[in-house]
């Protein structure tokens, strides 16, 4: 499930690139030139079932932000390690969670007893877990990590 999370977002954040608000998607959901002006054509979005996924679209910095959660995804605690998932307006590391400040072995964090969101942009970095603040029932849950 993990890879097939990864993989979506990864081919969404290939594609999707402009607008200032978030968009929930679902799958078979188109992105589109009008939703997201960086696009250089119409994407469609696919998701495997219970899957839910947000992006946001921001063309003053030329970045697409994208996420995804499952409904039943993993709820245990664990140890996550921190990840740069991009760069911000002055090329510094986003990490996937505001605790990080590295990427070294000893670099981790506790996930929450919500679940994971698993977040990417297009600048830069790679696809990294994040704690969700509440259960994944929905793309509502996914708006911190895809608004601006």
């Amino acid at each position: 499930m993990k890879k097939i999370i990864a993989s979506c977002l990864m081919a969404a954040s290939t594609f999707i690139a402009g607008s200032a608000f978030a968009v929930e998607f679902s799958s078979g959901a188109k992105a589109t030139q009008e939703t997201c002006e960086l696009l250089g054509q119409d994407v469609v979005l696919n998701l495997s079932k219970n899957v839910y996924g947000g992006y946001g679209c921001y063309k003053a910095n030329n970045v697409i932000k994208v996420a995804t959660c499952h409904s039943a995804g993993s709820r245990k605690q664990e140890t996550v390690q921190c990840a740069v998932t991009g760069t911000d307006e002055n090329n510094d590391p986003i990490y996937n969670d505001e605790s990080c400040h590295g990427t070294d072995p000893d670099d981790t964090f506790v996930s929450s007893q919500y679940g994971k969101a698993f977040v990417a942009t297009t600048s830069g970095g790679g696809v990294g877990a994040s704690n969700l603040s509440a259960y994944c029932e929905s793309a509502a849950v996914l708006n911190t990590f895809v608004a601006e």
